[in-house]
């Protein structure tokens, strides 16, 4: 058991970190470690990412708002959406065979891999970009320094209802499959909100925590928390959210972009093959 909880923290430290650089929560990777890897119960590994969620927000939130990349006005209205998917996604995950949750956990990771691998505007291109005005109305419009080229950029969000209803369905992934939700909120951001990377990926870990707690009690509540394992993975993902925090503000915002799409890919083919497996059972 002290071996399993030493490799656990380690795996979160890595996780915590990969998670504040991309904005996931690092549940995406830390999930398949524990399934996979220390062959845990798939609910005991959601519910353990889940709680690894609520620790990699609390570590990224406060510094990411102190820098001004974090849109809290944003921030807010997306977990109208993402809260109440959650709550829903978990209500659904305790009564589902595992391998159905191997199976969504590899389609849904491989289809936003795919999405981000496609090269997007810079924060440059979008600069001042007119919103349209139910975002003007909301105030939804932020700005944010970046030390990468030394610029301040100003930009606008739009089509925030779109994004509340993509956060619905982020919310559902995250109760359903304990990933926070990060890995397609950044997407939704970016691609249907128009939001640069870096702030996308900021507002995105504050997001982190109010969904992974909407759907952490659902689990608790099935007796699917090892407190050990959960405690191991707090530990870890705290750590590792400090490090990833300082390269992120520096890191070109394409090598972040091209970093979630092929650590997503790598997550899904190993679920996938997981979900098809003789052990992954209920």
């Amino acid at each position: 058991m002290i071996e399993t909880l030493v490799l656990l923290g380690v795996a979160a430290f890595a996780a915590g970190a990969a998670g504040a650089v991309l904005g996931v929560g690092g549940s995406v990777l830390l999930i398949p470690f524990m399934s996979i890897g220390l062959g845990l119960d798939m609910k005991t590994a959601i519910a353990t990412g889940l709680l690894s969620v609520i620790g990699t927000s609390a570590g990224a939130a406060a510094p990411y708002l102190r820098q001004g990349l974090a849109n809290v006005r944003l921030g807010v209205l997306l977990a109208v959406g993402t809260s109440s998917g959650a709550l829903a996604g978990a209500l659904v995950a305790v009564d589902l065979d595992s391998r159905y949750l191997f199976a969504t956990f590899a389609a849904a990771t491989l289809g936003v891999g795919a999405y981000m691998a496609r090269a997007g505007e810079t924060a440059r291109e979008r600069a001042w970009r007119p919103a349209p005005a139910p975002s003007g109305r909301l105030r939804l419009d932020g700005q944010y320094f970046d030390p990468e080229d030394a610029a301040f950029y100003r930009y606008t969000v739009a089509r925030p209802g779109t994004g509340v209803l993509a956060g619905v369905g982020a919310g559902a992934l995250s109760g359903l499959l304990g990933v926070g939700g990060g890995f397609v909120m950044v997407p939704a951001m970016t691609g249907v909100m128009r939001v640069p990377l870096k702030p996308a990926v900021a507002t995105s870990s504050m997001l982190l925590g109010i969904t992974g707690a909407a759907s952490a009690a659902v689990y608790l509540a099935g007796g699917f928390v090892d407190p050990l394992l959960a405690m191991a993975a707090l530990l870890g993902v705290s750590g590792g959210t400090r490090v990833g925090i300082r390269f992120m503000r520096r890191t070109p915002e394409r090598t972040v972009r091209l970093a979630f799409a092929a650590l997503l890919v790598v997550v899904a083919v190993l679920m996938g093959a997981q979900a098809f497996a003789g052990g992954a059972v209920p």
